[in-house]
């Protein structure tokens, strides 16, 4: 029992918890939530925002899917992206006048190496930042997943418009230093991340606004906890992933590490 995740203490009520696995979930407007938590109490943010750009799916079924609160262009993500810990947020290059540095960048390559499915709907790859300002290679990670190719596995229905796959923000999650600290997802959206952090034995505070979508998520990260109780980690399918690391110049940029 003692080598499972644990919360910091003074963390706000949560609406949901589960105490053994470490996981803490609120119904709420994040910024709110924050206020409560002090900056030394979390070991990584990975979050995947809303871009604002009143983003409408194109996919099938897509009507299905409530509309995402904070799409509207106005959404001021700065406190997060400035907050004191490694921070990893998808779709930066979307905002990126918020970004507080130049920082890194992973790329989510969706398509088959082949080149079979370059015609198939969505974007071909997504963007994520990393305020890391040491000098090193940027990422990319190729995971198959979009339009009717789910990498969380064949016949799983998505419940969220831009729901990401297990596998990536596990690969998030990876990537800042090894803590004891919980991993902080403030638009949890359906709750990929908190799977991920669940699979990867870690603490995890999450934040939506949105009471179905938290609803999902509830029940997404709850069934993470009954696999991982019964050892069943990973998922049986072996989907291709591939990463490569791009270099990073090292010479800073000339107009500031500011500039993006």
């Amino acid at each position: 029992m003692s080598n499972r995740p644990q919360l910091p203490a003074g963390l706000p009520e949560p609406t949901w918890s589960d105490d053994t696995y470490g996981i803490a979930l609120y119904r709420a407007d994040c910024m709110d939530v924050l206020e409560q938590i002090s900056g030394g109490a979390i070991g990584a943010i990975v979050t995947d925002p809303p871009y604002g750009i009143n983003y409408k799916p194109t996919f099938p079924n897509h009507q299905k899917f409530d509309a995402m609160a904070g799409d509207n262009g106005l959404l001021d993500l700065r406190p997060i992206l400035n907050w004191p810990c490694p921070v990893i947020s998808w779709g930066a290059n979307c905002y990126p006048e918020q970004l507080p540095c130049r920082g890194r960048w992973i790329c989510w390559d969706k398509r088959h190496p082949s080149g079979v499915s370059d015609n198939a709907l969505g974007s071909p790859f997504e963007l994520a930042w990393e305020n890391n300002k040491t000098p090193g290679p940027h990422k990319m990670i190729r995971i198959m997943h979009g339009a009717y190719l789910n990498d969380d596995g064949h016949g799983i229905k998505r419940v969220h418009p831009t729901q990401k796959p297990i596998r990536l923000m596990e690969f998030c999650i990876g990537i800042p230093p090894g803590t004891t600290l919980p991993i902080l997802d403030p638009f949890m959206g359906s709750g990929t991340t908190g799977v991920a952090a669940v699979r990867q034995g870690r603490a995890f505070v999450g934040i939506e606004l949105d009471s179905g979508y938290f609803a999902a998520a509830v029940t997404r990260i709850r069934q993470a906890i009954i696999d991982a109780q019964n050892g069943e980690l990973f998922a049986t399918h072996t989907p291709h992933t591939q990463l490569d690391m791009i270099p990073n110049p090292t010479t800073p940029n000339k107009k500031g590490d500011g500039e993006v």
